[in-house]
């Protein structure tokens, strides 16, 4: 349900409806971090690390690959915080905002929810899998080809991103052939 309502969300405020999964999936971030807020009536959330949708969006699927990684898509608040840690060392910013990153996050995005006590969640496991395979196509060619190399020769890292495999399929095509 809850990709339904990001649907209809995306498609009430004006957008095309996608001719694929992926161009479904790269609306998303950008629906939530701006326009869902338009929608009730200029909502003007506070950011206080960033204003680029960009430098979170680049965060958000660095958090999404080392989450997939190892193997959950639901974690503690701790867990999650050192998750955004290591995704402002990789982007090389500072690691001391992890926490306020973190709220950041989960209160623009709504990607990433409280689901009971202390446990956070994606909202869906798919948006996990779409923003690490945007992440796959941001590394350099020879890591990508490094990274589809073991997907093909390792079965427990294969079976951990395998349908991130499936969105790789589509939005790096060359690549995932090769």
């Amino acid at each position: 349900p809850i990709l339904v309502v990001l649907f209809c969300v995306s498609y009430n405020i004006g957008e095309e409806i996608p001719d694929t999964l992926s161009q479904f999936y790269t609306n998303i971030f950008d629906t939530v971090f701006f326009k869902h807020d338009n929608l009730k009536g200029k909502v003007k959330r506070t950011r206080h690390w960033n204003d680029d949708r960009r430098i979170y969006r680049a965060l958000f699927e660095y958090l999404c690959f080392i989450s997939q990684r190892t193997g959950v898509s639901s974690f503690s608040r701790e867990v999650l915080v050192g998750f955004v840690s290591d995704s402002l060392s990789y982007m090389n910013e500072e690691r001391s905002l992890a926490d306020r990153i973190t709220d950041e996050i989960i209160s623009i995005t709504n990607l990433i929810i409280v689901d009971g006590f202390n446990e956070y969640r994606f909202v869906h496991k798919s948006i996990q899998e779409f923003f690490a395979s945007a992440f796959v196509c941001t590394l350099s060619h020879e890591k990508r080809k490094g990274f589809y190399e073991k997907c093909r020769s390792d079965s427990a890292f294969f079976k951990l991103f395998n349908n991130t495999i499936f969105f790789l399929e589509e939005i790096d095509y060359y690549n995932f052939v090769e």
